[in-house]
């Protein structure tokens, strides 16, 4: 009897991990889907340190070519940025967003 409760103890105790990882994973998509939603009128409302640190954040490895500027985006943001341009995804992405806020 013993060996079942202790078995029983160790599965409440996994299924809790579970729960708070599936929490804050929820959080998470909730708040890039928000930033990503905001950023442009954040980046615009920003000072020049401001837009320079939110760039940091969101770009990896930047480089200027002529007059151009090439990056990519760093994750998760660049999901957003390809579920973005795919039409087949904005439903998907409008029920994710729904879900969460």
């Amino acid at each position: 009897m013993q060996q079942f409760k202790e078995k029983q103890y160790e599965l409440n105790s996994e299924l809790e991990q579970h729960t708070n990882a599936d929490y804050d994973y929820s959080t998470q998509v909730a708040t890039v889907l928000d930033l990503s939603r905001r950023i442009r009128k954040i980046f615009e409302s920003s000072e020049i340190e401001e837009k320079r640190q939110i760039l940091n954040y969101l770009l990896q490895n930047p480089t200027v070519k002529g007059k151009k500027l090439d990056f990519t985006m760093r994750k998760p943001y660049n999901l957003v940025l390809e579920l973005a341009s795919c039409p087949d995804w904005l439903r998907g992405l409008q029920l994710v967003r729904t879900c969460f806020v």
